[in-house]
């Protein structure tokens, strides 16, 4: 095969000035992906930090509700004693 034959049968490359426009093209693409993903992370931190928050505060309210001692439980022990004796009398018999 001659070097005429080989020349029409390949294609030729395209020249660097026809690429350009695609590979800014492709960094515009990609540019925007980018900003993309980075307001989502900011929303994503934005959602993290207020189910951090709003964890916080439902800690502090447990332990808060942990703490307090219900109205009803004084008389409930008190019940409870009198119980204990009365079924203590009743075992007696």
């Amino acid at each position: 095969m001659s070097l005429s034959q080989r020349a029409r049968l390949a294609p030729a490359p395209p020249s660097p000035a026809a690429a350009c426009p695609q590979v800014e093209d492709h960094i515009r693409s990609l540019e925007q992906q980018l900003d993309e993903l980075e307001r989502n992370e900011k929303t994503l931190d934005n959602k993290i930090e207020k189910k951090r928050q709003e964890l916080e505060r439902n800690e502090k309210r447990l332990s808060t509700l942990q703490s307090v001692r219900p109205a009803y439980m004084d008389e409930y022990e008190r019940l409870q004693g009198e119980l204990n004796l009365l079924y203590g009398a009743y075992l007696d018999k």
